[in-house]
């Protein structure tokens, strides 16, 4: 039997309601170049719904979502891969839309633009589109925000992924993601950026991302210390240093408009941001405008920070 072209690889605990729901459309598509892994990572009660014969339906000891991920990237066999969460949906014509970006192409990692889905508001993230373009102007661009990437909407050479052993760290609960493509980037010799879209990130009350803030938000800081361990050129020092810090300020914003209110770890979040090196990037857009002014803000203070915090309902 012909190897399928593309992988999707999709990590499911417990979420069947939502997994049927993007089963649904991956069932619509008919096509020869798509195979679905499904990987149950230790759900309470088995997937029963029957699948063809290019889904493969996987279970296994509970261990987290990048345990998942990697048990299915060991088991796909596509020349591609693309990793989807059971609650995300993906547009009916994606395998066109990435097959027109892949075909004849060179590059070892494809950026896609995205919609953020939030009720009934869609919000797209649309990039510019670059064709095999060097990493290191790739990577530049993503730390100041001049391309916008998501998990479910990076296609990769699966055959990169094993010569270069890159894997999801399981010792993260949050940012794994974003350590994972930032990695991948890295040592990519040509990137895709596309304007083209076919990933829905649907903003789910009840995911990881959206619980109540807390000591488990801890875990952000050490996918932020492997950041700034991570090897780049001098000459992008300074850039993923300011990344770093956008990253700080949007968990400490998700912190005050969130669910709980937890003052340690909150001022921990503070006190991390303000030892966090930041220089200006030359450019004046939203990007740069956000970063200064949330650098001043964090001169307020740390009582009335708090106080601040604790007052946002």
């Amino acid at each position: 039997m012909k190897a399928p072209k593309y992988s999707a690889i999709v990590p499911c605990y417990n979420g069947f309601d939502d997994l049927d729901s993007l089963v649904e459309t991956l069932l619509s598509i008919s096509s020869d170049l798509l195979e679905v892994v499904i990987v149950d990572d230790g759900s309470e009660t088995d997937y029963s719904r029957a699948l063809p014969s290019n889904f493969y339906l996987y279970k296994k000891d509970n261990g987290g979502v990048s345990s998942a991920r990697n048990y299915g990237l060991d088991r796909a066999t596509g020349e591609y891969v693309f990793f989807l969460d059971c609650d995300d949906q993906v547009d009916p014509d994606f395998i066109d839309v990435i097959n027109s970006e892949v075909a004849g192409n060179k590059s070892q990692v494809y950026l896609f633009s995205h919609n953020f889905v939030s009720g009934d508001k869609i919000y797209a993230k649309k990039n510019r589109s670059l064709m095999d373009a060097p990493s290191k102007l790739v990577l530049k661009k993503v730390f100041n925000k001049q391309i916008l990437f998501h998990n479910g909407a990076v296609v990769y050479s699966r055959g990169f992924l094993k010569e270069h052993d890159l894997c999801y760290s399981c010792d993260l609960k949050y940012s794994e993601d974003v350590i994972f493509i930032l990695s991948a980037l890295s040592k990519a010799k040509a990137v895709t950026v596309s304007h083209k879209s076919f990933y829905n990130y649907i903003d789910n009350d009840n995911s990881v991302i959206n619980k109540s803030f807390g000591p488990t938000f801890l875990d952000h800081l050490s996918a932020f210390y492997k950041l700034e361990k991570m090897a780049v050129s001098s000459e992008l020092e300074k850039d993923l240093s300011r990344f770093i810090f956008s990253c700080v300020i949007h968990v400490i914003f998700r912190a005050v408009m969130g669910k709980g209110k937890d003052v340690e770890v909150f001022s921990i979040f503070l006190d991390y941001a303000r030892k966090c090196e930041y220089k200006w990037p030359g450019f004046i857009n939203k990007y740069s405008l956000f970063l200064v002014v949330s650098k001043s803000v964090l001169f307020l203070p740390s009582s009335l920070m708090i106080a601040l915090y604790k007052a946002v309902k």
